[in-house]
């Protein structure tokens, strides 16, 4: 987490609270570059399936798209740190 001071502001929380959110869904847009990375590499294949990488990526892809929901922000409302 950034501190609010840092200069990532929100205009729905205060505080350290401030950059959970905005960092979660980049943190996961980073995992979905590496994993489709790491399927996309020649001579990957059996590793990858090995690891469940397309398993993987489709699960990050999923909470990617409920992170940049508006309404994940408002069910989050009334919890710790948001």
């Amino acid at each position: 987490f950034f501190q609010a001071e840092d200069g990532i502001r929100d205009h729905c929380v205060t505080g350290v609270q401030t950059c959970a959110l905005p960092i979660y869904a980049r943190l996961l847009e980073r995992h979905v570059g590496y994993l489709q990375h790491f399927l996309n590499r020649p001579g990957y294949a059996q590793e990858a399936d090995r690891l469940q990488i397309a398993e993987r990526l489709q699960t990050t892809r999923q909470r990617l798209a409920q992170a940049q929901a508006p309404e994940y922000r408002e069910r989050l409302r009334g919890t710790l740190g948001a």
